[in-house]
């Protein structure tokens, strides 16, 4: 039985899973887009006036958080760097399938 911090720490990992997919997928299109307008290519939203013009990042932020978690691999995903070891997590007592 989960305490009350764990289901709520599952429940934001499992929320941080479907946001990474989401980001994914949404970065693959942006990027399809961006070839098929044109780098270099200036554009306005209408609604908020902000202009965009289509680049080719030079580096891409990143953030490294203080504490962060593994997790077992679900069937069909790939390992990573952020994945728990099944062999590690059945002997330390959980059932893995």
């Amino acid at each position: 039985m989960l305490s009350e911090k764990e289901k709520k720490f599952v429940d934001l990992a499992n929320k941080v899973e479907q946001i990474k997919l989401y980001l994914k997928e949404t970065s693959e299109e942006m990027e399809s887009l961006g070839e098929e307008i044109g780098v270099g290519h200036m554009f306005q939203d209408p609604e908020t006036m902000v202009v965009f013009q289509v680049v080719r990042p030079k580096g891409t932020f990143v953030t490294f958080p203080h504490v962060g978690y593994k997790r077992t691999s679900l069937p069909g995903e790939k390992g990573g760097s952020n994945v728990l070891a099944k062999k590690e997590a059945k002997e330390n007592g959980f059932m893995v399938y």
